[in-house]
Protein backbone atom coordinates (compact mmCIF):
# COMPACT_ATOMS: atom_id res chain seq x y z
CA UNK A 1 0.00 0.00 0.00
CA UNK A 2 3.03 2.30 0.05
CA UNK A 3 2.36 3.57 -3.50
CA UNK A 4 -1.19 4.56 -2.68
CA UNK A 5 -2.68 7.17 -0.42
CA UNK A 6 -4.81 5.95 2.47
CA UNK A 7 -7.89 7.21 0.59
CA UNK A 8 -6.98 5.18 -2.49
CA UNK A 9 -6.32 2.09 -0.38
CA UNK A 10 -9.68 2.33 1.38
CA UNK A 11 -11.58 2.88 -1.86
CA UNK A 12 -9.73 0.11 -3.71
CA UNK A 13 -10.63 -2.19 -0.83
CA UNK A 14 -14.28 -1.15 -0.97
CA UNK A 15 -14.66 -1.36 -4.74
CA UNK A 16 -12.90 -4.72 -5.00
CA UNK A 17 -14.58 -6.38 -2.04
CA UNK A 18 -16.69 -9.44 -2.82
CA UNK A 19 -18.98 -11.52 -0.66
CA UNK A 20 -16.41 -14.33 -0.83
CA UNK A 21 -13.78 -12.03 0.71
CA UNK A 22 -15.83 -11.47 3.85
CA UNK A 23 -15.49 -14.13 6.56
CA UNK A 24 -18.69 -15.77 7.75
CA UNK A 25 -18.29 -14.26 11.23
CA UNK A 26 -18.08 -10.75 9.75
CA UNK A 27 -21.10 -11.33 7.51
CA UNK A 28 -23.18 -12.60 10.39
CA UNK A 29 -22.10 -9.69 12.56
CA UNK A 30 -22.92 -7.20 9.81
CA UNK A 31 -26.39 -8.69 9.44
CA UNK A 32 -26.89 -8.35 13.18
CA UNK A 33 -25.94 -4.67 13.02
CA UNK A 34 -28.33 -4.12 10.10
CA UNK A 35 -31.18 -5.86 11.91
CA UNK A 36 -30.51 -3.89 15.07
CA UNK A 37 -30.52 -0.64 13.14
CA UNK A 38 -33.80 -1.39 11.36
CA UNK A 39 -35.44 -2.20 14.70
CA UNK A 40 -34.23 1.09 16.18
CA UNK A 41 -35.45 3.09 13.19
CA UNK A 42 -38.89 1.51 13.51
CA UNK A 43 -39.08 2.03 17.26
CA UNK A 44 -37.95 5.65 17.11
CA UNK A 45 -39.96 6.75 14.09
CA UNK A 46 -42.41 8.86 16.11
CA UNK A 47 -40.11 10.36 18.74
CA UNK A 48 -40.57 14.14 18.71
CA UNK A 49 -37.20 15.02 17.21
CA UNK A 50 -37.54 12.34 14.50
CA UNK A 51 -41.01 13.62 13.62
CA UNK A 52 -39.65 17.17 13.42
CA UNK A 53 -36.90 16.13 11.01
CA UNK A 54 -39.33 14.04 8.97
CA UNK A 55 -41.84 16.90 8.74
CA UNK A 56 -39.10 19.24 7.58
CA UNK A 57 -37.85 16.82 4.95
CA UNK A 58 -41.32 16.00 3.66
CA UNK A 59 -41.93 19.73 3.23
CA UNK A 60 -38.70 20.34 1.34
CA UNK A 61 -37.60 17.18 -0.49
CA UNK A 62 -38.83 15.70 -3.71
CA UNK A 63 -40.39 12.22 -3.94
CA UNK A 64 -38.25 9.30 -5.01
CA UNK A 65 -37.90 5.53 -4.81
CA UNK A 66 -36.42 5.27 -1.31
CA UNK A 67 -38.14 4.03 1.83
CA UNK A 68 -38.65 6.18 4.90
CA UNK A 69 -38.66 3.41 7.50
CA UNK A 70 -41.92 3.04 9.42
CA UNK A 71 -43.92 5.17 6.98
CA UNK A 72 -45.41 4.95 3.50
CA UNK A 73 -43.29 7.88 2.26
CA UNK A 74 -40.83 7.38 -0.62
CA UNK A 75 -38.18 10.02 -1.18
CA UNK A 76 -34.92 10.95 -2.93
CA UNK A 77 -31.97 8.91 -1.51
CA UNK A 78 -30.41 11.80 0.40
CA UNK A 79 -33.73 12.79 1.98
CA UNK A 80 -34.57 9.23 3.02
CA UNK A 81 -31.08 8.81 4.49
CA UNK A 82 -31.47 12.00 6.54
CA UNK A 83 -34.69 10.78 8.16
CA UNK A 84 -33.64 7.16 8.64
CA UNK A 85 -30.22 8.10 10.00
CA UNK A 86 -31.85 10.45 12.50
CA UNK A 87 -34.23 7.72 13.63
CA UNK A 88 -31.36 5.26 13.87
CA UNK A 89 -29.44 7.53 16.26
CA UNK A 90 -32.47 8.99 17.98
CA UNK A 91 -32.45 7.40 21.44
CA UNK A 92 -28.99 6.10 22.36
CA UNK A 93 -30.00 2.59 21.32
CA UNK A 94 -27.67 2.20 18.34
CA UNK A 95 -24.40 0.28 18.21
CA UNK A 96 -21.18 1.31 19.95
CA UNK A 97 -17.50 0.36 19.84
CA UNK A 98 -15.20 -0.09 22.87
CA UNK A 99 -12.02 0.04 20.79
CA UNK A 100 -12.73 3.58 19.59
CA UNK A 101 -16.06 5.35 19.92
CA UNK A 102 -17.94 4.72 16.67
CA UNK A 103 -21.54 4.23 15.59
CA UNK A 104 -21.47 2.85 12.04
CA UNK A 105 -25.00 1.43 11.89
CA UNK A 106 -26.95 4.68 11.82
CA UNK A 107 -24.71 6.33 9.20
CA UNK A 108 -24.07 3.43 6.81
CA UNK A 109 -27.37 1.51 6.88
CA UNK A 110 -29.47 4.40 5.47
CA UNK A 111 -27.22 5.05 2.43
CA UNK A 112 -26.96 1.30 1.79
CA UNK A 113 -30.73 0.82 1.82
CA UNK A 114 -31.57 4.02 -0.07
CA UNK A 115 -29.13 3.53 -2.93
CA UNK A 116 -29.85 -0.20 -3.18
CA UNK A 117 -33.49 0.78 -3.77
CA UNK A 118 -32.65 3.67 -6.08
CA UNK A 119 -30.27 1.69 -8.29
CA UNK A 120 -31.91 -1.73 -8.14
CA UNK A 121 -28.97 -3.35 -6.37
CA UNK A 122 -29.05 -6.95 -5.22
CA UNK A 123 -29.12 -7.86 -1.55
CA UNK A 124 -25.53 -9.04 -1.87
CA UNK A 125 -24.44 -5.67 -3.25
CA UNK A 126 -26.21 -3.88 -0.40
CA UNK A 127 -24.63 -6.13 2.22
CA UNK A 128 -21.10 -5.77 0.81
CA UNK A 129 -21.52 -1.99 0.59
CA UNK A 130 -22.59 -1.89 4.23
CA UNK A 131 -19.57 -3.94 5.32
CA UNK A 132 -17.18 -1.69 3.40
CA UNK A 133 -18.72 1.48 4.80
CA UNK A 134 -18.92 0.25 8.38
CA UNK A 135 -15.31 -1.00 8.33
CA UNK A 136 -14.28 2.47 7.13
CA UNK A 137 -16.08 4.18 10.01
CA UNK A 138 -14.46 2.03 12.69
CA UNK A 139 -10.99 2.35 11.19
CA UNK A 140 -11.35 6.11 10.96
CA UNK A 141 -12.45 6.17 14.59
CA UNK A 142 -9.39 4.20 15.62
CA UNK A 143 -7.19 6.61 13.68
CA UNK A 144 -8.57 9.72 15.41
CA UNK A 145 -9.97 8.73 18.81
CA UNK A 146 -9.93 9.39 21.68
CA UNK A 147 -8.04 12.68 21.18
CA UNK A 148 -10.65 13.90 18.68
CA UNK A 149 -13.22 13.74 21.46
CA UNK A 150 -11.16 14.41 24.58
CA UNK A 151 -9.23 17.42 23.29
CA UNK A 152 -11.25 18.78 20.39
CA UNK A 153 -14.80 17.93 21.49
CA UNK A 154 -15.97 16.58 18.13
CA UNK A 155 -18.81 14.06 18.05
CA UNK A 156 -17.85 10.95 16.16
CA UNK A 157 -21.19 9.98 14.61
CA UNK A 158 -21.32 12.53 11.82
CA UNK A 159 -17.62 13.36 11.80
CA UNK A 160 -16.71 9.77 10.89
CA UNK A 161 -20.04 8.75 9.48
CA UNK A 162 -20.02 10.85 6.32
CA UNK A 163 -17.01 8.89 5.09
CA UNK A 164 -18.54 5.48 5.76
CA UNK A 165 -21.76 6.60 4.12
CA UNK A 166 -19.82 7.87 1.11
CA UNK A 167 -17.90 4.60 0.77
CA UNK A 168 -21.12 2.55 0.81
CA UNK A 169 -22.80 4.97 -1.61
CA UNK A 170 -19.83 5.03 -4.00
CA UNK A 171 -19.82 1.25 -4.06
CA UNK A 172 -23.54 1.02 -4.91
CA UNK A 173 -23.28 3.80 -7.50
CA UNK A 174 -20.30 1.96 -9.04
CA UNK A 175 -18.20 5.11 -9.11
CA UNK A 176 -14.73 4.85 -10.62
CA UNK A 177 -11.71 5.60 -8.46
CA UNK A 178 -11.53 9.31 -9.33
CA UNK A 179 -15.24 9.76 -8.69
CA UNK A 180 -15.03 7.83 -5.42
CA UNK A 181 -12.10 9.97 -4.27
CA UNK A 182 -14.21 13.03 -4.95
CA UNK A 183 -17.14 11.46 -3.08
CA UNK A 184 -14.90 11.11 -0.03
CA UNK A 185 -13.53 14.61 -0.52
CA UNK A 186 -16.99 16.16 -0.77
CA UNK A 187 -18.24 14.11 2.18
CA UNK A 188 -15.39 15.52 4.25
CA UNK A 189 -16.91 18.99 3.96
CA UNK A 190 -19.97 17.60 5.75
CA UNK A 191 -18.05 16.12 8.70
CA UNK A 192 -19.39 17.96 11.72
CA UNK A 193 -20.84 17.96 15.22
CA UNK A 194 -19.56 18.74 18.71
CA UNK A 195 -20.40 17.12 22.04
CA UNK A 196 -21.61 20.29 23.75
CA UNK A 197 -25.07 18.70 23.82
CA UNK A 198 -23.99 16.58 26.80
CA UNK A 199 -23.30 19.72 28.81
CA UNK A 200 -25.97 22.22 27.84
CA UNK A 201 -28.50 19.94 26.18
CA UNK A 202 -30.37 20.11 22.90
CA UNK A 203 -31.95 17.58 20.56
CA UNK A 204 -29.51 18.25 17.71
CA UNK A 205 -27.33 15.30 18.71
CA UNK A 206 -30.14 13.04 17.49
CA UNK A 207 -29.70 14.59 14.05
CA UNK A 208 -26.02 13.67 13.79
CA UNK A 209 -26.79 10.18 12.48
CA UNK A 210 -28.98 11.68 9.76
CA UNK A 211 -26.41 14.31 8.87
CA UNK A 212 -23.71 11.65 8.53
CA UNK A 213 -25.88 9.38 6.39
CA UNK A 214 -27.16 12.17 4.16
CA UNK A 215 -23.73 13.78 3.82
CA UNK A 216 -22.28 10.52 2.53
CA UNK A 217 -25.06 10.13 -0.03
CA UNK A 218 -24.77 13.76 -1.14
CA UNK A 219 -21.02 13.46 -1.60
CA UNK A 220 -21.37 10.39 -3.80
CA UNK A 221 -24.24 11.74 -5.90
CA UNK A 222 -22.42 15.03 -6.51
CA UNK A 223 -19.24 13.18 -7.44
CA UNK A 224 -21.25 11.07 -9.88
CA UNK A 225 -22.31 14.32 -11.55
CA UNK A 226 -18.73 15.50 -11.86
CA UNK A 227 -18.14 17.70 -8.81
CA UNK A 228 -14.63 17.16 -7.50
CA UNK A 229 -13.20 17.11 -4.00
CA UNK A 230 -9.72 16.92 -2.46
CA UNK A 231 -8.00 13.64 -3.24
CA UNK A 232 -6.42 13.40 0.23
CA UNK A 233 -9.32 14.50 2.40
CA UNK A 234 -8.28 12.09 5.19
CA UNK A 235 -4.50 12.00 5.31
CA UNK A 236 -3.55 15.26 3.62
CA UNK A 237 -1.76 18.12 5.36
CA UNK A 238 -5.10 19.87 5.95
CA UNK A 239 -7.12 16.68 5.86
CA UNK A 240 -9.58 15.26 8.34
CA UNK A 241 -7.08 13.38 10.51
CA UNK A 242 -4.88 16.38 11.24
CA UNK A 243 -7.73 18.87 11.44
CA UNK A 244 -9.95 16.90 13.80
CA UNK A 245 -7.43 15.00 15.94
CA UNK A 246 -4.32 16.38 17.67
CA UNK A 247 -2.68 12.93 17.58
CA UNK A 248 -3.97 10.91 14.63
CA UNK A 249 -2.65 7.47 13.74
CA UNK A 250 -3.25 6.93 10.01
CA UNK A 251 -1.89 3.37 10.12
CA UNK A 252 -5.31 2.28 11.42
CA UNK A 253 -6.85 3.16 8.08
CA UNK A 254 -4.97 0.54 6.09
CA UNK A 255 -3.01 -1.89 8.27
CA UNK A 256 -4.62 -5.34 8.08
CA UNK A 257 -7.36 -4.04 5.79
CA UNK A 258 -9.48 -7.00 4.71
CA UNK A 259 -7.80 -9.30 7.24
CA UNK A 260 -8.15 -7.77 10.69
CA UNK A 261 -11.83 -6.81 10.66
CA UNK A 262 -12.42 -3.83 12.95
CA UNK A 263 -16.16 -4.19 12.33
CA UNK A 264 -16.16 -7.10 14.77
CA UNK A 265 -15.44 -4.64 17.59
CA UNK A 266 -18.84 -2.98 17.15
CA UNK A 267 -21.37 -4.07 19.79
CA UNK A 268 -25.15 -3.88 20.08
CA UNK A 269 -26.42 -1.86 23.03
CA UNK A 270 -28.50 -3.54 25.73
CA UNK A 271 -29.39 -0.15 27.26
CA UNK A 272 -30.37 3.28 25.94
CA UNK A 273 -27.42 5.26 27.26
CA UNK A 274 -23.89 6.25 26.29
CA UNK A 275 -21.90 3.10 25.52
CA UNK A 276 -19.28 3.71 28.19
CA UNK A 277 -21.97 3.57 30.89
CA UNK A 278 -23.10 0.07 29.89
CA UNK A 279 -20.61 -1.93 32.03
CA UNK A 280 -21.41 0.34 34.99
CA UNK A 281 -25.06 -0.68 34.75
CA UNK A 282 -24.13 -4.34 34.22
CA UNK A 283 -22.00 -4.37 37.36
CA UNK A 284 -24.70 -2.67 39.44
CA UNK A 285 -27.43 -5.01 38.22
CA UNK A 286 -25.16 -7.99 39.01
CA UNK A 287 -25.00 -6.75 42.61
CA UNK A 288 -28.77 -6.29 42.74
CA UNK A 289 -29.37 -9.77 41.32
CA UNK A 290 -26.97 -11.36 43.81
CA UNK A 291 -28.20 -9.52 46.91
CA UNK A 292 -31.72 -8.32 46.28
CA UNK A 293 -30.99 -4.81 47.53
CA UNK A 294 -33.18 -1.88 46.50
CA UNK A 295 -32.61 1.86 46.20
CA UNK A 296 -33.83 2.27 49.78
CA UNK A 297 -30.90 0.15 50.98
CA UNK A 298 -28.24 2.33 49.33
CA UNK A 299 -26.11 4.86 51.19
CA UNK A 300 -23.73 5.51 48.28
CA UNK A 301 -22.74 3.95 44.97
CA UNK A 302 -19.12 4.34 43.86
CA UNK A 303 -18.57 3.98 40.12
CA UNK A 304 -15.07 3.61 38.70
CA UNK A 305 -14.39 3.70 34.96
CA UNK A 306 -11.90 5.04 32.44
CA UNK A 307 -11.63 8.82 32.20
CA UNK A 308 -13.43 8.80 28.88
CA UNK A 309 -16.57 7.59 30.64
CA UNK A 310 -16.84 10.99 32.29
CA UNK A 311 -15.72 13.22 29.43
CA UNK A 312 -19.16 13.83 27.92
CA UNK A 313 -20.50 15.58 30.98
CA UNK A 314 -21.36 14.81 34.56
CA UNK A 315 -24.88 16.06 35.17
CA UNK A 316 -25.41 18.81 37.72
CA UNK A 317 -28.16 17.26 39.79
CA UNK A 318 -30.15 20.14 41.22
CA UNK A 319 -33.61 19.06 40.11
CA UNK A 320 -32.60 16.45 37.58
CA UNK A 321 -31.17 16.27 34.06
CA UNK A 322 -31.86 19.08 31.59
CA UNK A 323 -33.39 16.75 29.02
CA UNK A 324 -33.33 13.16 27.79
CA UNK A 325 -29.88 13.60 26.22
CA UNK A 326 -28.24 14.71 29.45
CA UNK A 327 -29.99 11.88 31.30
CA UNK A 328 -28.73 9.27 28.84
CA UNK A 329 -25.16 10.61 29.04
CA UNK A 330 -25.11 11.03 32.81
CA UNK A 331 -23.35 8.21 34.64
CA UNK A 332 -25.20 9.08 37.84
CA UNK A 333 -28.68 9.23 36.30
CA UNK A 334 -28.24 6.13 34.12
CA UNK A 335 -26.97 4.06 37.06
CA UNK A 336 -29.67 5.36 39.41
CA UNK A 337 -32.38 4.73 36.84
CA UNK A 338 -31.26 1.13 36.42
CA UNK A 339 -31.31 0.67 40.19
CA UNK A 340 -34.76 2.22 40.71
CA UNK A 341 -36.51 0.82 37.63
CA UNK A 342 -34.56 -2.41 37.29
CA UNK A 343 -33.66 -1.63 33.69
CA UNK A 344 -32.36 1.12 31.42
CA UNK A 345 -34.01 0.47 28.10
CA UNK A 346 -36.12 2.19 25.46
CA UNK A 347 -39.35 1.70 27.37
CA UNK A 348 -37.88 3.09 30.61
CA UNK A 349 -36.83 6.40 29.07
CA UNK A 350 -39.85 6.61 26.79
CA UNK A 351 -42.23 6.17 29.71
CA UNK A 352 -40.35 8.82 31.69
CA UNK A 353 -40.60 11.26 28.78
CA UNK A 354 -44.32 10.64 28.34
CA UNK A 355 -44.93 11.21 32.03
CA UNK A 356 -42.60 14.20 32.30
CA UNK A 357 -40.64 12.05 34.70
CA UNK A 358 -37.03 12.95 33.96
CA UNK A 359 -37.12 14.64 37.37
CA UNK A 360 -38.37 11.54 39.20
CA UNK A 361 -37.41 12.30 42.80
CA UNK A 362 -36.39 8.73 43.67
CA UNK A 363 -34.05 8.57 40.68
CA UNK A 364 -32.60 12.06 41.24
CA UNK A 365 -32.08 11.48 44.96
CA UNK A 366 -30.22 8.23 44.29
CA UNK A 367 -28.22 9.82 41.47
CA UNK A 368 -26.93 12.38 43.96
CA UNK A 369 -25.48 9.51 45.98
CA UNK A 370 -23.49 8.15 43.02
CA UNK A 371 -19.78 8.98 43.31
CA UNK A 372 -17.53 8.79 40.25
CA UNK A 373 -13.80 8.15 40.04
CA UNK A 374 -11.23 7.11 37.44
CA UNK A 375 -10.41 3.45 37.94
CA UNK A 376 -6.84 2.58 36.93
CA UNK A 377 -7.68 -0.89 35.62
CA UNK A 378 -10.49 0.48 33.51
CA UNK A 379 -8.31 3.32 32.22
CA UNK A 380 -5.68 0.82 31.09
CA UNK A 381 -8.31 -1.30 29.35
CA UNK A 382 -9.33 1.46 26.92
CA UNK A 383 -9.04 1.41 23.97
CA UNK A 384 -9.99 -2.22 23.63
CA UNK A 385 -12.70 -2.49 26.25
CA UNK A 386 -15.04 -0.48 28.42
CA UNK A 387 -14.43 -1.63 31.99
CA UNK A 388 -16.16 -0.55 35.21
CA UNK A 389 -16.03 -1.22 38.93
CA UNK A 390 -19.07 -0.58 41.12
CA UNK A 391 -19.24 -0.64 44.91
CA UNK A 392 -22.49 -0.17 46.79
CA UNK A 393 -22.32 0.93 50.42
CA UNK A 394 -25.58 0.01 52.10
CA UNK A 395 -27.33 1.78 54.94
CA UNK A 396 -26.68 -1.25 57.18
CA UNK A 397 -22.92 -1.09 56.63
CA UNK A 398 -22.33 -3.66 53.87
CA UNK A 399 -19.91 -3.10 51.00
CA UNK A 400 -20.98 -4.90 47.80
CA UNK A 401 -18.72 -4.86 44.75
CA UNK A 402 -18.71 -6.08 41.15
CA UNK A 403 -16.89 -5.45 37.86
CA UNK A 404 -18.17 -5.68 34.31
CA UNK A 405 -16.58 -5.26 30.91
CA UNK A 406 -17.76 -4.60 27.35
CA UNK A 407 -15.43 -5.76 24.59
CA UNK A 408 -15.29 -7.72 21.35
CA UNK A 409 -15.26 -10.92 23.42
CA UNK A 410 -18.56 -9.91 25.01
CA UNK A 411 -20.51 -9.25 21.81
CA UNK A 412 -24.12 -10.49 21.98
CA UNK A 413 -24.93 -13.51 19.86
CA UNK A 414 -27.34 -13.20 16.95
CA UNK A 415 -30.28 -14.60 18.93
CA UNK A 416 -29.96 -11.78 21.46
CA UNK A 417 -29.91 -9.24 18.64
CA UNK A 418 -33.08 -10.81 17.25
CA UNK A 419 -34.67 -10.60 20.71
CA UNK A 420 -33.83 -6.89 20.91
CA UNK A 421 -35.26 -6.35 17.42
CA UNK A 422 -38.47 -8.12 18.39
CA UNK A 423 -38.75 -6.03 21.55
CA UNK A 424 -38.14 -2.76 19.71
CA UNK A 425 -40.66 -3.55 16.95
CA UNK A 426 -43.42 -4.98 19.14
CA UNK A 427 -45.77 -2.10 18.31
CA UNK A 428 -44.51 -1.42 14.78
CA UNK A 429 -44.73 -4.88 13.19
CA UNK A 430 -46.89 -7.95 13.52
CA UNK A 431 -45.18 -11.19 14.63
CA UNK A 432 -45.25 -12.43 11.01
CA UNK A 433 -43.72 -9.17 9.78
CA UNK A 434 -40.96 -9.38 12.37
CA UNK A 435 -40.14 -12.93 11.28
CA UNK A 436 -40.12 -11.81 7.67
CA UNK A 437 -37.69 -8.95 8.32
CA UNK A 438 -35.35 -11.25 10.24
CA UNK A 439 -35.49 -13.73 7.35
CA UNK A 440 -34.78 -11.05 4.74
CA UNK A 441 -31.79 -9.71 6.66
CA UNK A 442 -30.30 -13.12 7.45
CA UNK A 443 -30.59 -14.16 3.78
CA UNK A 444 -29.79 -10.76 2.30
CA UNK A 445 -26.96 -12.04 0.11
CA UNK A 446 -29.49 -14.23 -1.74
CA UNK A 447 -32.04 -11.47 -2.42
CA UNK A 448 -32.47 -10.34 -6.02
CA UNK A 449 -33.13 -6.81 -4.74
CA UNK A 450 -33.77 -4.87 -1.55
CA UNK A 451 -37.44 -4.38 -2.49
CA UNK A 452 -38.96 -7.06 -0.25
CA UNK A 453 -36.99 -5.91 2.79
CA UNK A 454 -37.81 -2.26 2.10
CA UNK A 455 -41.51 -3.00 1.72
CA UNK A 456 -41.54 -4.75 5.10
CA UNK A 457 -39.80 -1.76 6.69
CA UNK A 458 -42.58 0.50 5.42
CA UNK A 459 -45.17 -1.57 7.31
Amino acid sequence: MTDRTCEEALLDFASGLTIADIPDAVLRHAKGLLLDQFGIQLACRDLPWVAQVRDYVLDTAKPGPCTVVGTSARLHPEAAALINGTAGHAFEADDYCPTASAHPGCVVTPPALALAEARGSTGEEMLVAFVAGAETVVRLARATMPSMLYERGFHETCAHGVFGGAVAAARLLRLNRDQALSALGIAGSHASGTTEFTHSGGDVKRLHGGLGAAGGVRGALLAERGLTGPRQVLGGKRGFLHSFSPRPDPTWLTDGLGEDWQLLNVLVKPYCCAGRIIPEIDALLDIVAATGITAADVATIRVGADKGAFVHGVTALDDGPIDAITAQFSNQVAVALAMVKGRNDFTTYHDLLKAGGLHDRTVVDLARRVELYVDEQADRAYPGAFDAAVTVHTTDGRELSARAIASRDHAPDFDRIVAKFEDFTATALTPDERKAVVHEVTTLESAASADTLAALLRA
